[in-house]
């Protein structure tokens, strides 16, 4: 009886156990199919979202070229030597420090760090060395299965091929501000953006679209597999009508000068040239290498980053004497057989020449520039007259659209004006004194390269300004486009007065005060001027076009602080600009 009970307790014992062993597995299963079934989609997206990592992609920035396709700002491939510890043993780090000293040369520290620390993160790539050179690159590929882990990864970085040649048209780019991540988040820190120049006014055409992607992620936040989700879009190329050929022609002119040359071909309106001296180099701001010579170009006393070209203004001096004649030709209160007398002084204002130039007409006063001729010529025209035809020439204006370059508009003076900006009692009245001084380029008349680029090829086009162009394809936020060539304005010169105005010119070149810019290769016709200075020696211009009988370009040459005239500092470099073109195939 003992064993029997003895063996139904046992029995009911082992029911027991296989009865909560049953009901434990059931609940572990039931456990499983909530979890795994009931409730899959609710993890699946919590592991997502620790587990992944959206990052946007990069685009390609639009290339700059000039008008023969000529690249001025490009995107460039460069490579980055980077290193994956998950590839390569722990006991092979020695060896691959040693082989990697063996084609870059000595390690260093920085570099020497990140191989080592890079064993805490195994599945971190680590940057070793940026922007390695091809051969380095080349010796790499050759010794890839002696390098476990070591890569080559390719980026876009930008490039200027012209260099400083270009500067005052590409501009540059800089890293984005705490402000600019704010107002666009387009941008993310690292980013860099336009900061002048075509850079700055095209950033939003030129930069195109990101793209993304997503990263899994181990629970440390390493990265295991990329899925693109979006590829990014390349940024659009934009064409100029900046030829780089003259670009460099008229670079070399200036030599070591500070100043400005801009040239513009007359018959549209487009913009050949614009070159601002001294220069820099704007891939200084692209590579993080070279941030002291950032810091040298901010403190560099003769403004490197300054665009003279549109920005600084002078007094014209004697090349505004181009605006005075055409006024009185075209109002008719001057001729061609228009004369005055010149003494050497006039109402106590002397000329250059102490001695006197005579009795002069009024081409003969323009290639001797004399200034009593011009202070009767401008009385004789008359403050009005001589106020609104230097206004049709785009005096005291902005040239260019807003949106675009940054411009000076200068300083285009009158009476209305000098009352509202003189203070005391030389802004009470306009006086003969102001109009004198006006009509020969001085006073408070102050213009740009580009404003006196325009006038010149104004005057060789008979007196039609044409509408200023930068692209050679549009753009449509900038309205610029190739083949626009309608007049802007139009001052009222018959056929006579418009090739006594290029003979003039052309005067001036074969025996005025720009001798020095006559050429045998090509005629050459302009005006030389000197632009006093309140803090040194005068400026010296010269603006000219040619060929001058049927002209195919104008240019306005500056050089700041010549000390001496137009006719010394400026007329030769221009002369070897148009030599040069010519000689290189010019327009064709």
């Amino acid at each position: 009886m003992i064993g029997n009970r003895e063996a139904g307790a046992s029995e009911y014992r082992v029911r027991l156990l296989s009865f909560v062993t049953a009901l434990l597995f059931l609940g572990l299963f039931c456990r499983a199919f909530s979890l795994q079934v009931l409730g899959r989609r609710y993890f699946r997206l919590l592991a997502q979202s620790n587990a992944r990592k959206e990052e946007r992609l990069p685009s390609v920035r639009g290339a700059i070229l000039d008008r023969r396709g000529r690249p001025l700002a490009i995107d460039n491939a460069v490579f980055d030597l980077v290193f994956l510890p998950r590839l390569c043993p722990v006991d092979s780090f020695p060896v691959i420090e040693q082989r990697l000293g063996e084609i870059l040369g000595p390690l260093a520290t920085a570099e020497r760090n990140a191989l080592w620390n890079s064993r805490r993160r195994p599945l971190k790539p680590f940057l070793l060395r940026r922007s390695v050179e091809r051969v380095i690159v080349a010796r790499v590929k050759e010794r890839e299965e002696d390098l476990p882990g070591v890569r080559i990864v390719v980026r876009a970085r930008r490039t200027y091929p012209l260099g400083p040649v270009a500067a005052a048209v590409t501009g540059y780019l800089g890293e984005v501000t705490r402000r600019e991540l704010v107002a666009d988040p387009w941008y993310e820190p690292g980013d860099k953006k336009g900061r002048a120049g075509a850079e700055g006014f095209l950033e939003r055409i030129l930069r195109g679209e990101k793209g993304l992607a997503q990263w899994d992620l181990t629970s440390k936040g390493d990265r295991i597999e990329k899925r693109v989700l979006k590829e990014p879009r390349p940024g659009r190329n934009v064409r100029l009508t900046i030829d780089a050929q003259l670009q460099e022609i008229a670079y070399e002119a200036m030599g070591e000068s500070a100043g400005a040359v801009v040239a513009i071909e007359p018959s549209s309106g487009e913009i050949l040239s614009l070159v601002s001296t001294p220069s820099y180099d704007p891939e200084v701001f692209v590579d993080p290498r070279r941030s002291d010579q950032r810091r040298s170009l901010l403190l560099d006393p003769r403004r490197p980053l300054f665009n003279r070209a549109l920005q600084a203004t002078y007094p014209p001096g004697s090349t505004f004497k181009i605006v005075t004649m055409i006024a009185g030709l075209a109002s008719g209160r001057l001729t061609p057989g228009t004369t005055f007398r010149c003494a050497g002084e006039y109402e106590g204002m002397g000329c250059w020449k102490k001695e006197g130039h005579g009795t002069l007409a009024l081409s003969s006063a323009l290639a001797q520039s004399c200034n009593v001729y011009f202070y009767q010529a401008g009385e004789r025209v008359g403050t009005e007259t001589l106020v609104g035809t230097a206004r049709t020439f785009g005096l005291g204006e902005r040239l260019l659209p807003a949106g675009t370059f940054r411009e000076n508009p200068g300083v285009l003076p009158s009476p209305e004006w000098e009352r509202r900006n003189v203070p005391g009692p030389d802004g009470e009245h306009w006086g003969l004194g102001d109009l004198r001084n006006m009509a020969i380029g001085q006073g408070y008349l102050q213009t740009t390269p580009l404003q006196m680029a325009v006038v010149v090829a104004t005057a060789v086009e008979g007196g039609l300004r044409r509408r200023l162009r930068l692209f050679s394809d549009g753009v449509p936020s900038v309205q610029m486009s190739r083949g626009e060539t309608e007049p802007l304005a139009r001052i009222s010169l018959n056929p006579k007065e418009a090739e006594f105005v290029r003979t003039a010119l052309s005067n001036v070149v074969r025996y005025g005060t720009a001798r020095r810019a006559w050429s045998a290769k090509v005629a050459i016709g302009g005006k030389t001027g000197t632009a006093q200075s309140a803090y040194g020696p005068d400026h010296a211009w010269f603006i000219a076009a040619a060929p001058i009988e049927a002209p195919r370009l104008a240019l306005a040459v500056l050089v700041e602080s010549a000390g001496h005239g137009g006719g010394r500092a400026a007329a030769p470099r221009a002369k070897r600009i148009f030599e040069r073109y010519w000689e290189e195939g010019g327009l064709e």
